[in-house]
């Protein structure tokens, strides 16, 4: 996901950060560093109640609205509960690599918030055009609410990239190309193939299922754990320049593996690890490929499923 899908994501409907609130445990921390979930942004501990309104007496639970959601607006529903799987992430690897957010971490955020809404104001209305009526007009919230959630998107883009220039100097790297194929018979035979001698990439561009197949099967640099349980354990015992046998994928499908190279681990503890990732931060800005990769690397890292049921309900 690159940073304007995220801005995307996390730029969802008026509604949809209300019917989320309290969907996902926060805790607190002493220091008020943490993460403030977007949905809590402008409500005091102890304020926040599971509903959306009284009326006559009853109420009308936080459920109901969420069920309304997915009935009437599922792409608004879709963006607000990826928003809430990314808030969590961030919180948590805030929490768990002590990633603080310093004052002129939150004024850059800011300013940049600041310009980009003055940017697309001016280029839909032209030069000097009213920033605070456009928000209202075209966006249809204040300024000040607009500039809110956009600051909390910034905050969370800028720790989520922190943890991943992080993490990612704290895993062993490995250079890999694969050969996916849809059935068994399939794999075993393109693996004896292998074994004849057969080139690793002419055979991936000729039949592999991958879309790495253009590139002769090669992957980008991944982390060791962002392989699947299977996969790692088939690289494992290899040496740079061999293949796996066949393996199962995730998906169901079968895989080869070859092994080009593994590169230790850059940093062996977290503070170096993040220390490295700050002063490499002005000039390494992460591009969308290494975004999925990175937000991958932290789902498996916390072993997240998603399990949310975004048809329209009864």
């Amino acid at each position: 996901m690159n940073r304007s899908c995220l801005r995307r994501v996390l730029r969802a409907g008026w509604l949809a950060p209300v019917l989320l609130a309290g969907c996902v445990a926060h805790t607190q921390t002493q220091d008020g560093e943490a993460l403030v979930p977007l949905s809590e942004a402008s409500v005091q501990p102890g304020q926040l109640q599971p509903l959306l309104a009284t009326l006559d007496g009853g109420s009308i639970p936080v459920e109901a609205g969420w069920r309304w959601l997915l009935a009437h607006e599922p792409a608004a529903a879709e963006s607000a509960y990826r928003g809430a799987l990314l808030e969590e992430l961030a919180r948590r690897e805030q929490a768990a690599l002590s990633i603080v957010l310093s004052a002129a971490d939150r004024a850059r955020v800011s300013k940049r918030v600041r310009q980009r809404l003055r940017e697309e104001a001016e280029l839909e209305r032209g030069a000097g055009a009213d920033v605070e009526r456009w928000c209202r007009e075209r966006q249809q919230r204040s300024f000040a609410v607009l500039v809110g959630i956009l600051e909390r998107d910034g905050e969370v883009e800028l720790i989520l990239q922190r943890a991943i220039c992080t993490r990612t100097l704290l895993s062993v790297q490995v250079d890999v190309s694969l050969i996916i194929a849809a059935n068994a018979a399939k794999a075993e035979e393109l693996l004896a193939k292998l074994c004849a001698g057969a080139e690793f990439a002419a055979l991936a561009r000729e039949a592999s299922e991958h879309e790495s197949r253009a590139q002769g099967g090669r992957l980008p640099r991944l982390p060791w754990e962002l392989l699947s349980p299977g996969a790692r354990s088939g690289v494992a015992g290899l040496a740079a320049g061999q293949f796996t046998a066949v393996l199962p994928t995730r998906d169901g499908r079968f895989q080869i593996l070859f092994l080009h190279a593994r590169t230790p681990a850059a940093c062996k503890n977290r503070e170096d690890a993040l220390a490295q990732a700050l002063a490499a931060e002005p000039g390494a800005a992460l591009d969308g490929a290494a975004w999925r990769r990175g937000l991958m690397f932290l789902e498996e890292l916390y072993k997240l499923r998603r399990t949310a049921n975004l048809a329209p309900l009864p």
